[in-house]
């Protein structure tokens, strides 16, 4: 589970550096949906991991 939690940080580190770096709205809007539901598993697996 651990390594589940560290992928899933890394993607959203990953995500936050794409956004800060897009130009296009529409693009940046995606991406940050995207980086809002790895957030949400990472909550529910650090809630079960508790």
């Amino acid at each position: 589970m651990t390594a589940d939690l560290g992928l899933l940080r890394q993607r959203e580190q990953l995500l936050s550096a794409r956004i800060a770096s897009t130009e296009d709205p529409f693009l940046r809007d995606n991406l940050e949906s995207d980086r809002q539901k790895i957030l949400a598993q990472i909550e529910a697996l650090s809630h079960s991991a508790a």
